[in-house]
């Protein structure tokens, strides 16, 4: 009997060609855009969470400043961890984790030319792939960070250095300076885990490395460090130990030991925490695009019924029941359903590829074939096929047969629930669209908006060990080069990261956290900023402890209108620059410390000779005049990097792309919407044909009697069109409100924002009616030029 229907729908589907594939092609867009945004979100969703003891693991940061809250450093120190430990009986293990603030040298010794600049280095205690779940491919997790100076390193560095991943006891060079044995082999770390690493060396090596010593030695917040509770009482704990031990080092009260559990170390890290933000946003549209897939399905599911009437009418004369029928359209619709689902999954497979590239991000091709995302896709499956199949099937199989064979049907039957629908798919597309249109312009906006600084052709290079001994004179030779306006030195690129410094206004005595910037001389004429009040002497730079704020700072210390001279211990206040945006416009402009040095001093700063700017090499700013060769000008700069840094490659990094950069969780948010809007609009698009389809053949009589009568086609295509015209309308009138609330809520997020203005509505409205009229027009043309004579003859 099974058999027979399905027999019975694949004829039925192969009947009408037209029909099916634009009935299977609808829903296998929808369902390939929907396993594309679960994929994503299931992946962003899922780090950290793979470790064994992931729901009780956590790691412990501090803040401090004013009310706890002005710093987060998300790091303890060397002795904090095991200390902690030992004090609270909640803790089952700890972690210590020292990340290089700097690029790693790296040398296969038996090889000189395998030698590369490494990012992914860190020192671990012994207990790293004991205390993770890392896979190691070779070594013995307890033991392979046992000895100082041993390194496991990942497959991919393996093959990168030695062409395989049988390396345990080959030795790599590390800095020029040590060698390192291979005690293991990891599996490259999965896409999912925000713990990145190529190289993991024991700890221990601090006996033989001095720079590591000195960090465990200092017993600053350097190291990040991880716990393994016992129960939910682990973290108030080890909290409490921690606030005591810092007491008794360093007599310190201020500041708060927080949590953060290994499920939220991503965000609370400070990594991606846009990207995590927006996730919320993701199934929201997953849903949508379903749900209009799925409304669009039946549209035209219940469109061809009337085509379908004599059929039912006469199995039901043949003796068949309304059970028999509804199991027979199920069928067909499983059927449709099982084929739109296969075609989603290949073009959701073919797609991947380009969806991960264009959103910059990576999943394991391991992730997708996990068992849990592909029974969260089977679960989809039964879901649409229950949605949609069961509506259909209960309006075809309960036709009478009296009414069918004679042609007459009951025409206000479903219309409102049909014209809901098309109301609600056109919401949703013009919402899509007024969101995409918002969020793009916005993009816009701060990537262009006035932020005081002149950031237009400005390079920074990072330097080197090497390099940063030989600062100065890079300096000036960069900025003599044929194209180059400016040089300028820092101790870090803008937005990539600062310093903080405590200052203490003589009139409260109570030190305040403020971000500080380390610059030299030119860094202010390089990047254009504007004095509010310049300094009385020009050599300012030259004197000790001189620092200049920007406005807000000003305001925050309430200096009033006179700042110069002042002092703020340990600083003397030398100038006001006007506030200028040094972070991302998502933020009002913050109180920010300018340290300026000359180039005198600044070279011996660089080379770590003050303990202020210790941690870091600094970089280099250097202003290329517009039109100059740029290919030419950084081929220049990049010879005399190497004439001074042959160790590190050289790299460079534009100051418009890293302000950029900080938008990227946007960017990918309007690209989603964007892409998906216009899939929105075409899936509504269909939703309409399906029923214009459905009431044109309804109407076809009434449309033949008009025609004998003298209508002429525009007469007959303005007829069927504006009933539908009106739909729209409504649908936009209805988005247009939700939309606007949205995006004035998303846009609250942004201290400097772009406005909702009226033009969003009506160029949204405008793509709404064009599509409209373009899917009404087509069948309304259709209908009006077709022969009144075969359509009255039964009359």
């Amino acid at each position: 009997m099974f058999k027979n229907y399905l027999t019975t729908a694949w004829r039925s589907i192969r009947k009408d060609k037209i029909f099916s594939v634009i009935n299977i092609a609808g829903l296998a867009i929808g369902l390939a855009a929907t396993m594309l945004i679960i994929l994503y979100v299931k992946h962003e969703n899922s780090f950290d969470l793979f470790h064994k003891n992931a729901d009780r693991m956590f790691s412990m940061g501090i803040r401090m400043g004013d009310n706890g809250d002005s710093l987060f450093v998300p790091r303890l120190g060397y002795s904090a961890g095991p200390m902690a430990a030992k004090r609270t009986s909640s803790v089952a293990s700890f972690l210590r984790i020292r990340k290089g603030q700097e690029n790693a040298i790296i040398q296969n010794p038996a090889q000189p030319s395998l030698k590369f600049s490494e990012p992914a280095f860190a020192f671990a205690d012994s207990n790293f792939f004991s205390f993770f779940s890392f896979q190691l491919l070779q070594g013995n997790s307890r033991q392979v960070l046992q000895n100082p100076l041993s390194v496991v390193v990942s497959e991919a560095m393996a093959l990168k250095y030695f062409g395989t991943t049988d390396v345990v006891g080959k030795v790599l060079r590390y800095n020029n300076a040590y060698n390192l044995t291979i005690t293991g082999v990891a599996a490259n770390p999965p896409s999912n885990s925000s713990i990145r690493y190529d190289f993991v060396a024991s700890l221990f090596s601090r006996s033989a490395i001095p720079e590591l010593r000195q960090l465990a030695e200092k017993d600053k917040f350097d190291f990040i460090t991880f716990f393994t509770g016992k129960d939910d009482s682990a973290i108030p704990e080890v909290a409490r130990a921690l606030v005591q031990l810092r007491k008794e080092k360093d007599g310190e009260t201020d500041g708060r030991f927080v949590g953060m559990p290994m499920q939220h170390f991503r965000t609370e890290s400070g990594s991606d925490v846009n990207t995590v933000k927006y996730l919320k946003i993701f199934p929201f549209i997953a849903a949508f695009i379903l749900l209009l897939a799925l409304i669009n399905y039946v549209s035209l599911a219940t469109a061809r019924a009337v085509l379908r009437a004599k059929e039912v009418g006469i199995r039901k004369v043949m003796g068949a029941g309304r059970s028999n029928l509804t199991v027979q359209f199920f069928t067909e619709s499983f059927l449709c359903i099982g084929i739109a689902f296969i075609m989603g999954y290949i073009l959701c497979a073919a797609l991947q590829t380009w969806f991960f590239d264009t959103l910059k991000i990576k999943i394991d091709p391991s992730f997708i074939r996990q068992h849990r995302l592909l029974i969260s896709f089977g679960v989809l499956f039964l879901m649409i096929t229950l949605l949609a199949s069961v509506y259909p099937a209960l309006v075809l199989s309960a036709f009478k047969p009296v009414t069918t064979l004679y042609g007459r049907f009951i025409k206000g039957s479903g219309a409102g629930a049909r014209k809901f629908f098309t109301i609600f798919q056109f919401a949703v597309a013009v919402i899509f669209m007024l969101c995409a249109i918002v969020i793009v312009r916005q993009i816009r906006f701060v990537k262009t908006a006035d932020t005081g600084i002149n950031r237009e052709n400005v390079v920074t290079i990072p330097f080197g060990k090497e390099l940063v001994r030989h600062s100065r004179a890079f300096k000036q030779e960069v900025r003599a080069i044929g194209g180059i306006q400016k040089t300028s030195i820092a101790l870090r690129p803008l937005f990539g990261g600062y310093d903080m410094t405590g200052v203490t206004p003589r009139a409260t005595g109570k030190m305040i956290l403020m971000p500080v910037l380390n610059v030299d001389q030119d860094f202010i004429s390089t990047l254009g900023l504007q004095w509010k009040v310049p300094p009385a002497d020009p050599l300012f730079y030259k004197m000790k402890q001189s620092v200049l704020l920007n406005e807000a700072a000003v305001a925050q210390l309430n200096l009033g209108k006179a700042p110069l001279n002042q002092k703020i211990d340990p600083f003397v206040i030398s100038g006001v620059l006007k506030d200028f945006n040094w972070k991302s416009l998502q933020y009002a402009i913050q109180p920010l410390v300018i340290a300026v040095l000359s180039d005198a001093d600044s070279n011996a700063v660089w080379q770590g000779d003050n303990s202020v700017w210790t941690g870091s090499n600094g970089c280099l700013f250097a202003k290329i005049n517009a039109g100059a060769n740029l290919p030419l000008v950084l081929n220049q700069i990049k010879q005399l990097y190497r004439k001074y840094e042959r160790e590190l490659p050289f790299e460079y990094h534009f100051m418009e792309e890293a302000y950029d950069a900080q938008y990227k969780a946007e960017e990918r948010l309007a690209m989603i919407l964007s892409g998906f809007a216009t899939l929105a609009a075409i899936i509504a698009g269909l939703g309409l044909f399906g029923l214009v389809a459905f009431l044109t053949t309804q109407r076809i009589k009434e449309i033949g009697v008009r025609k004998v009568l003298g209508a002429s086609v525009g007469n007959i295509v303005a007829l069927l069109s504006g009933d539908f015209v009106k739909l729209v309308f409504l649908a936009i009138l209805i988005a247009s409100p939700v939309a606007g609330y949205f995006m004035h809520r998303w846009l609250e997020n942004f201290a400097y924002h772009t406005g909702i203005e009226w033009w969003m509505f009506v160029c949204a409205g405008i793509a709404a009616v064009l599509i409209a009229l373009f899917t009404i027009g087509t069948q309304a043309v259709r209908a009006a030029r077709a022969n009144p004579v075969k359509t009255l003859r039964n009359e």
